[in-house]
């Protein structure tokens, strides 16, 4: 089962900084996102910086920041954590503190 996500920094590169409830920290580069459907939001900087951990343990953020996404679920894009897991860049200093 894959950990869930439980801190996250956003950078300016659009790359993400992803502790896992594993101790593993990863980076996982969103730019091959920004022309995607939905994603296209987080062209802008402030968006994309304004990520949260969901729920389930991904990343995700709310389109419209007027909308509760927790009730209106369909106003969130996310990121599972699977994705996250498999496809991010392990740090290196995650693996001399895990």
């Amino acid at each position: 089962m894959t950990p869930k996500v439980i801190h996250i920094i956003t950078h300016d590169d659009y790359t993400i900084t992803i502790t896992f409830a594993d101790g593993i920290t990863k980076n996982y580069d969103c730019k091959h996102l920004l022309d995607k459907g939905a994603f296209k939001i987080l062209d802008k900087l402030s968006k994309f910086h304004i990520a949260i951990i969901d729920d389930l343990g991904g990343i995700g953020w709310d389109i419209d920041d007027n909308i509760d996404s927790n009730i209106i679920w369909s106003n969130r894009i996310d990121i599972c954590k699977s994705i996250l897991y498999q496809e991010g860049i392990i740090v290196q200093d995650s693996i001399i503190n895990s």
